[in-house]
């Protein structure tokens, strides 16, 4: 039996419109999906009937299978000559494990293929209307993992990245956020450094809490935060209070903006649809003000005319009242000279 192929996918950060052409299509084809607990309910709504499913989903301190067995399944699955897609949630080689996953394949001759997918250090924070680089406060970008093993110090130059003045992102850090907030702080950053959480980006649940790395932890246990979510530390954070500045939303095929909470129930996986519409209430109210300009325009245009018409007819009319009057004179004289 010939041998299948392995497909590593990037499903994206969850929203459905982020999910690449590529991954769509190479999903469609797929006998076996391999997925893990990050990838969104949209996606997995796009797997195929006829495709087998196995989750290997992981959570802090919960794993359905360690990375050592995923990987014997991606390489036995291929070798019954399935064609297997490895979908993960975001891109498969940014903390994905991928790399993990290809050298077993690569030993035993399998082959595969990477389609990347829309990253969330970036695109989260730009849902939620934060740049990760501009060029008045950052020049560089930092992705940190913020998972350690239990029991063990963070294996992490906080001084390193406090000097590099860049916009910090830790991934998978939210069980260690007060360790994260106290290393930068005694790596010399400035307590007053804004940094935010942002749960859930691109999704239904999206939240954000802004702060100051000072003051972080202590705003996240007030207002409370559920995983996954990301941090990011910098002074792009506080451009999300520019009044220009949107956080959005995707749901039911659409774009939301929202302020801090979310302010969407959950949806059914159906409801999603693949064609984006965009819809916020400035511009809303501005074509409703230009509709309502036209009406009055067209309004005051037909006051006009109805008044000039008024006029004519009552011109006309003086006129055939005046000519009639003249012709009955007119004839009346006649009957009087022919007597």
């Amino acid at each position: 039996m010939a041998a299948g192929k392995v497909w590593l996918v990037g499903a994206g950060p969850g929203d459905i419109g982020l999910f690449t052409l590529k991954g769509a299509a190479v999903l469609q084809q797929a006998d076996v999906v391999v997925y893990d607990s990050l990838v969104g309910e949209g996606v997995l709504a796009k797997i195929p009937e006829h495709a087998r499913l196995i989750n290997v989903g992981k959570r802090a301190n919960h794993h359905t299978m360690v990375q050592e067995d995923i990987n014997k399944v991606l390489l036995e699955e291929a070798e019954k000559g399935n064609k297997v897609v490895r979908l993960k949630g975001g891109d498969p080689f940014l903390f994905g494990r991928g790399g993990e996953e290809l050298e077993l394949l690569s030993e035993n001759g399998i082959p595969y293929e990477i389609i990347p997918g829309v990253t969330s250090p970036i695109s989260v924070p730009a849902y939620n209307g934060i740049p990760v680089t501009h060029r008045d406060f950052c020049s560089s970008l930092h992705i940190i993992t913020g998972h350690k093993r239990a029991g063990q110090e963070y294996d992490i130059d906080f001084k390193a990245l406090t000097r590099t003045k860049g916009t910090l992102v830790f991934l998978m850090g939210i069980a260690a956020l007060e360790d994260i907030c106290k290393g930068l702080l005694a790596g010399g950053m400035d307590p007053d450094m804004p940094a935010a959480v942002l749960q859930k980006g691109t999704t239904a649940g999206q939240k954000r809490v802004v702060a100051t790395v000072g003051t972080l932890k202590e705003e996240v246990d007030r207002q409370g935060i559920e995983t996954p979510a990301i941090i990011v530390v910098g002074k792009v954070c506080w451009l999300t209070n520019l009044p220009g500045m949107r956080s959005f939303l995707w749901q039911a095929g659409r774009f939301w903006s929202q302020d801090q909470d979310s302010i969407f129930q959950r949806q059914q996986i159906f409801s999603v649809r693949k064609v984006p519409r965009f819809w916020s209430c400035r511009l809303s109210v501005q074509y409703l003000l230009r509709i309502m300009a036209d009406c009055m325009r067209h309004l005051r245009n037909w006051i006009l005319i109805s008044g000039s018409f008024l006029q004519a007819l009552q011109v006309w009319r003086s006129f055939l009242t005046r000519w009639t009057e003249k012709r009955w004179m007119c004839a009346a004289w006649d009957r009087r000279r022919s007597q």
